[in-house]
Order: structure tokens, then sequence, then C-alpha cells
């Protein structure tokens, strides 16, 4: 069953429950393991300001406006960022934390699957399963019909760099990092699996949705905001209400496509990108984040503070106004990711 409804902070009865310990880290989503990249630190203070229980993070910003009766444990960034936060956490404190019966992970790691066997208590998503739900060559088949056109490849795939408007994607990538052109040189891993997918012309869009008991809430929707094409920097998030009949319609099926066998066991949040051609009236499925994405958060914050309005969503910016609302603040590089009104 899918129903499309504006979930806010408080709609989440997990989010307020004291016996979960609230682990937020983005390493393991496709490049995180390989890449350097400070700036994941920052997503590691996503659940800090909406949820009730004790939290592992890296900033207690004083100026969010969005802070609960919570216990947020601060953990120190360290110098590599490629270490996850639980194993951090582990190096700071050397006993486990005490009255807890369940881990809250809405981005897979192997390191919270290990330190959920340490406690003896279960954790929300395992890494074994993350590696099967955001396979996007399984989503590809699942959605056959209903994607641009696309295949598998590899180094010794023929006329791959002749081909026009495509791209190359990891089956397991996110972002743009693991996203090239076709016609690029492109040093093929043996250990990834990749596929090449034509362009398709349109609005690059995305809804966020929950998925509980078989149920599945779409609860929010919004245009990326991207650089060099493939780059997120940030969106326009939209009322659910906004949504048209076309978009409404191709959703339906993406969610039944998935559901219908490969995430016919999931619980939690996640994505699907897409393309909304709006000269033809056409949708085009790209690929779900089975996970929390950069998205879940802000849309759920604006659900609950905004949901009237239409706002925008920025990362990184350098300053902010006083009526911004702060989502995350990136310590090592003092940047904020921010929501704002949408000039309409």
């Amino acid at each position: 069953m899918l129903k499309f409804f504006p979930l806010k902070i408080l709609n989440i009865d997990l989010f307020s429950r004291k016996d979960v310990l609230f682990i937020s880290d983005f390493r393991a989503v496709g490049e995180s393991f390989e890449y350097d990249i400070p700036a994941m630190w920052k997503y590691e203070n996503l659940l800090v300001n909406i949820v009730g229980g004790d939290t592992l993070c890296n900033e207690y910003y004083p100026e969010c406006k969005l802070l609960r009766n919570n216990t947020p444990i601060v953990v120190t960034c360290g110098a590599n960022s490629k270490i996850s936060i639980v194993k951090r956490f582990q190096i700071q404190n050397k006993k486990p934390l005490q009255n807890k019966s369940f881990i809250y992970a809405p981005i897979a790691h192997p390191d919270i699957d290990e330190y959920s066997r340490q406690l003896g208590i279960p954790v929300s998503y395992k890494y074994e399963d993350f590696l099967i739900y955001n396979n996007k060559i399984l989503q590809k088949k699942a959605c056959n019909n209903i994607t641009p056109s696309w295949k598998e490849i590899n180094h010794n795939s023929s006329n791959i760099f002749n081909s026009n408007k495509s791209f190359i994607k990891r089956a397991l990538g996110s972002g743009g990092y693991c996203i090239w052109d076709a016609r690029d040189d492109i040093n093929f891993l043996t250990e990834h699996s990749y596929y090449m997918e034509s362009f398709v012309e349109g609005k690059s869009m995305s809804v966020q949705i929950y998925t509980e008991n078989g149920q599945h809430t779409m609860f929010g929707y919004a245009e990326q905001l991207l650089e060099n094409n493939k780059e997120f920097i940030g969106a326009k998030i939209f009322k659910i209400s906004d949504m048209d009949e076309i978009i409404t319609s191709f959703l339906y099926e993406v969610v039944k496509c998935l559901t219908a066998e490969l995430l016919k066991d999931y619980t939690g949040f996640w994505g699907v990108d897409f393309i909304y051609d709006t000269k033809n009236k056409k949708c085009s499925f790209l690929e779900a984040n089975v996970r929390m994405t950069a998205l879940t958060v802000p849309t759920l914050i604006k659900n609950t503070y905004y949901s009237s309005n239409n706002v925008v969503f920025r990362e990184d910016c350098d300053n902010k106004n006083n009526d911004d609302l702060i989502i995350t603040y990136d310590a090592h590089d003092k940047l904020y990711d921010i929501l704002t009104l949408l000039d309409e």
C-alpha cells in the first residue's frame, strides 16, 4: 500500500524512544569506504536534533533551533574521515553504553553490525542487506520498463566510449563520485559492477519514502539542485500536494516494481531519483537509495516547521540568515546546511 502524507518528526514513534541508540554514518554509501571526504562528518549530525534518545554525533551546534530533550554523544572527528563514527566512539569510550535495547542505523555499516553483536541487541539495518537493496543493476532489472535504456558493462564492453549522451555508473555508487560521461577515460575497478545509462532530458526529481510493516508513505517531493549535471548541492522541497497526477501514477508503478521482490522485507527510509520530462509529460526511473538520504531529515523538518510552504535546502553555505533553519553544521570547513523559504 502506498499513501502520500507529509510525515512530521513526531509522526515517527521511534524517534521518541529513550532505549534506542541512534547512529547516523554515511561512509557505507557506495563510494565512502574508498574516498576520504571530510564533509561526511557533517552527516553524522543529521539525527541529533530530531530524536529523543542517545545519539552519536560530532557537533552539537548551539544555534540550531530544532534541539530536543536528548543526550548527544559527541565523538571526536579524528584525522581520517574513513573511520566510522562507531569505531571512533569505541576508541573514545572504552565502556559500552547501558540500558539500550535497539540500535537505529538508517544507513547500514559493518562496524555498526559488529557493535550490535557486542552489545547483544538488534540493529535496524544490516550491511549485508544494504548491499542487495542498493544494487542499482538489480533495481534497473526490477523497473526495466520505466527506466532509460541501459546495459551492464565492464572494461571489455564494446561501443562504450562512442556513445553520445550516456553515463556510466557504478552499481553500488552514490552521488557524482560514481558517475562518468561515457566518453571519458574511465578506470574500471574489478571489485565493482558497472552499467551504462542513456541520458534523458528533463528535471532531476526525487521523493522520500518511509516503509514500515509493508506500508509505504511518500512524504517528500523535491527537485534536485545539481552541479555538473551530477553533483548534489541541495534541492527545492515542495509540498506533497503539489505533485501532479503523472508523477503520482509513475511513483505507484516504481514502488510496486521495487517492493514486489527486491525490497519486500525492507523497513525504514528510502528515496527514489527520477527524471521528469515536462515537455513530453513522461517520467523515467533512475535509482533508489534504500537508506536515509541527504534529503530525509531536511524533508521531515520542512514538513514539521514549514508545512504550508515550499523551501530550498542548501548544502555548504558559509553564511545564513536569521530565519534559516540549520540542518547540520560542518565544523571541519565551518559550513552550514540550511532550509530557507523558496521565493514563489
